[in-house]
């Protein structure tokens, strides 16, 4: 089965676009967001949860060329959400093709780790740990 990452590569070539002319870069996928990390999830029954990004802090580790992203969320959010909510967060602030590309794991976990960082500080960690990440922006 392709990974996401193949499938948005695979899309672009059947478009026919080609992935640098003249010094441009062309992505296919949902860009990073210019946002404040603040957003409503829709839940059941047309309820919504106001989601805040910045109550989230995260670590990265290692793991063969890519990073194994460990997320902390706050203790008042209904665990059942987590994922979802986080993959939101994720390709918001990273972008869809860092999030497929760069990205092998994703852990949440509730003990925060020594080496965590805010999600203010998400985007940076990734520019400076992927010098490309970022580069059409």
């Amino acid at each position: 089965m392709d990974t996401p990452s193949q499938i948005l590569k695979e899309i672009q070539k059947q478009l026919k676009i080609s992935s640098h002319h003249n010094g441009i870069s062309v992505q296919i996928g949902i860009p990073a967001k210019k946002w404040d990390g603040i957003f409503e999830y829709h839940l059941k029954d047309n309820k919504f949860l106001t989601v805040d990004a910045n109550l989230w802090s995260f670590e990265l580790e290692d793991f063969d060329g890519k990073v194994c992203l460990k997320a902390f969320p706050p203790k008042k959010l209904n665990t059942e959400y987590y994922p979802k909510i986080l993959k939101i967060i994720l390709i918001g602030e990273l972008g869809e093709k860092n999030f497929f590309d760069l990205i092998d794991k994703v852990k949440i976990l509730n003990t925060i780790g020594d080496e965590a960082f805010s999600f203010k500080e998400l985007r940076e960690r990734f520019s400076q740990k992927f010098l490309s990440a970022f580069s059409q922006f």
